[in-house]
């Protein structure tokens, strides 16, 4: 037994000798030229390996150090990627079969450099479509790679993200990513960690999951992940401190498809926002608290950049099972003073409905029922509800003394609709509105009636806008005495100036003019 043990003993020691008489004769730098004429012929980028490779054991570890990609030249003259560290595993049954099969990598002090430029291109997509064009090409013999990588580790890695078209820039440090070794269904584990802090936004996040990859990293599909999210600076003063999301996902890269089904989120803590609206002056404090105990959320169809600046399109928009409350508190416009608003919020196979809205005022109340639909092209929507005992006059007070909004409203979609009105100062009918391109293009008064004591009996028209006038077109009003009235009118902002115009049969009537104060108007008759 004695004999056998030291038969084998020796054998391993002849094996190791063997193959570190072969290691050494090996130059790992050898290896630079080899490595950077296959990235150039697979990515159309220069590697450059300023450090020398050495050799480390055991495990059998290759390292080297300061090494550089170069960016797209059309892009920027400078690294897409730069690495301080490098660490690879090597089979040494490889090298004893002359070819290098690399095992699990290792990188620190990673820095990635995403730009987007003012056409709205971006460096990595540049890099993905020469890589997909040069898909074949090799340089030297590929039986001499035989790259089965156990793993990939990076440890405190900088993404800086600059978007010439939306002029800004972020960058995201400490970076860690882990991806481990295949399982036996072809899956990894996954583990990423990120810390974003820009001054006044901070977050931490980390997702755990299992990933398994196709086609060359074109298609992955994220298995059972859970990424927990926590908030610090303005986001924990709004309320948001965690946020935990949970599901599965598939990314796409041809169709820039993601799809997340189901996808659960839950936060522990209700977010608010606390703020000040600015009118003519006054500063006027509010409070929106927004609570969510939904159980899913699909995206079919998520088509994005996959970037942090937006520009994202969302079709076939499915939320399931979502249901939360909102809230308002406290928010005031001159004479008026909202003093409580509470909706119970539902969303359901792309339909957000507002149930058992409430609104108190200083004096009087709003009670409704609001539907959104954004699964219907265009969007629909419809409110039905009272509003009872509201200062009409009041609110018209408080529109006028706000101070002017200026901005751009830009919308993908047309969003149209009718708005049921009941109880209005004993008003009822439809009110129809048309949203298209971010402008408001018409709104029409159909069969707006009233009772009781008012003396307006119908009232029909379409009102258009433009960027700086109001026109009223086909106006026809109805009094309760049986006069019937038909006129039209406009509003110029830039002259400060409105006029109406009502008529009986050929008979001219009366004639309302406002300059100046919009609020203010001055009536002026003729017979």
């Amino acid at each position: 037994m004695r004999k056998w043990m030291i038969a084998l003993v020796a054998l391993i020691a002849v094996t190791c000798a063997a193959i570190l008489t072969v290691v050494l004769q090996i130059n790992p730098n050898d290896f630079k030229s080899v490595i950077s004429q296959e990235v150039k012929a697979k990515t159309g980028r220069t590697l450059t390996i300023a450090g020398n490779m050495h050799w480390h054991f055991w495990p059998l570890t290759l390292s080297a150090s300061d090494m550089s990609l170069s960016d797209d030249p059309d892009f920027r003259d400078g690294k897409l990627l730069s690495i301080g560290q490098m660490k690879v595993a090597v089979s040494p049954w490889g090298l004893v079969e002359k070819h290098l099969e690399l095992g699990k990598i290792e990188l620190s002090q990673v820095s990635v450099h995403w730009l987007r430029n003012a056409q709205g291109q971006t460096n990595i997509q540049s890099l993905l479509n020469d890589v997909r064009r040069a898909s074949g090409t090799h340089i030297v013999d590929p039986s001499l790679w035989q790259v089965s990588t156990q793993g990939i580790e990076i440890h405190d890695a900088t993404l800086d993200l600059t978007d010439q078209l939306d002029h800004q820039h972020i960058q995201i440090a400490p970076l860690n990513i882990s991806l481990g070794s295949k399982s036996a269904d072809q899956s990894r584990p996954l583990d990423i960690s990120l810390h974003f802090n820009d001054g006044v936004h901070q977050l931490q996040s980390s997702l755990k999951a299992s990933v398994r990859v196709t086609n060359n990293w074109t298609n992955w599909t994220l298995i059972d992940f859970t990424q927990t999210t926590h908030f610090h600076g303005l986001f924990q003063k709004q309320g948001l401190e965690k946020l935990t999301l949970s599901g599965a996902a598939h990314f796409d890269s041809k169709s820039k498809q993601l799809v997340m089904r189901p996808l659960s989120f839950s936060f522990n803590k209700q977010p608010s926002m606390d703020g000040e609206l600015d009118f003519d002056g006054q500063h006027i404090p509010y409070n929106v608290t927004f609570n969510v105990t939904g159980s899913a959320l699909q995206l079919p169809r998520f088509e994005t950049l996959l970037n942090r600046f937006g520009h994202q399109h969302i079709q076939g928009l499915d939320l399931v099972n979502a249901q939360g409350q909102f809230k308002l508190d406290q928010l005031k416009m001159g004479r008026v003073t909202l003093d409580h608003l509470l909706s119970k919020v539902l969303v359901k196979k792309g339909a957000i409905k507002f149930q058992q809205l409430t609104a108190d005022f200083y004096e009087g109340n709003i009670s409704a029922n609001t539907e959104l639909d954004l699964s219907q092209n265009p969007v629909t929507f419809a409110v039905t509800g009272d509003i009872a005992g509201v200062d009409a006059n009041a609110l018209f007070q408080s529109w006028c003394a706000r101070s002017p909004v200026t901005g751009t409203l830009r919308l993908s979609t047309q969003l149209e609709g009718t708005l049921p009105i009941q109880s209005f100062h004993n008003v009822k009918g439809n009110v129809q509105v048309n949203l298209a391109d971010g402008l408001l293009r018409g709104v029409d008064l159909t069969s707006l009636a009233s009772s009781g004591q008012s003396s307006l009996k119908q009232l029909s028209g379409r009102a258009e806008f433009t960027s700086d006038q109001l026109n009223l077109q086909a106006i026809q009003m109805q009094l309760a005495s049986g006069v019937a009235r038909h006129g039209s009118g406009h509003w110029n902002e830039k002259a400060d100036q409105a006029m109406v115009t009502l008529l009986s049969g050929d008979k001219f009537l009366k004639r309302l003019s406002v300059s100046h104060e919009l609020c203010q108007p001055h009536y002026l008759f003729k017979n």
